[in-house]
């Protein structure tokens, strides 16, 4: 009796890899990691916008094709970036001393035949950073906060893309 209420206790583990076995669960890395990088290096940034944009398309173009832009690709990736400050900690006399930088991005991953949406979807990012008396340590401060929320934005979009081509 003792070994069958055990055996019963561990039925659900035992059972539980057939059941992960029996889903469309596929690694992102292994056997189909080449295609998916000659689906991902074959796929134009657009430009855009501002310098905001440029720094995002940068970061993007590392990511996504690190050798160049391809000569004759496959998809085409569009982005449109925005920017939104929020204030926090006031002083005394009610000015800020810390920002809330959120960063929003909106993709579309397009076939460059046909112009067919092969994905889309929208990311974003915060960082926060201080308000400091000395200006030029406050803007190294806000660039490097910018910097983070860009790079996590730039990953994000990355992966999703991934994972769509995959």
């Amino acid at each position: 009796m003792v070994v069958s209420r055990r055996l019963l206790l561990l039925s659900p583990l035992l059972a539980a890899p057939l059941a992960l076995g029996a889903c469309n669960i596929r690694p992102l890395h292994g056997k189909q990691q080449a295609a998916v990088s000659q689906s991902l290096s074959s796929t134009r940034i657009a430009p855009l916008a501002n310098r905001l944009g440029q720094k995002l398309h940068n970061l993007l173009r590392d990511r996504i094709n690190p050798y160049g832009q391809p000569s004759e690709p496959a998809y085409e990736l569009q982005v449109a970036v925005t920017r939104r400050e929020t204030e926090s900690g006031l002083r005394e006399d009610e000015t800020a001393t810390r920002i809330t930088l959120t960063l929003t991005a909106n993709y579309q991953l397009l076939t460059t035949q046909g112009g067919e949406l092969v994905t889309q979807g929208t990311t974003g990012a915060q960082a926060v950073f201080n308000i400091l008396e000395n200006r030029f340590s406050s803007q190294v401060s806000e660039e490097t906060a910018e910097e983070r929320a860009l790079a996590l934005i730039a990953d994000s979009i990355t992966t999703r893309l991934t994972v769509a081509l995959s």
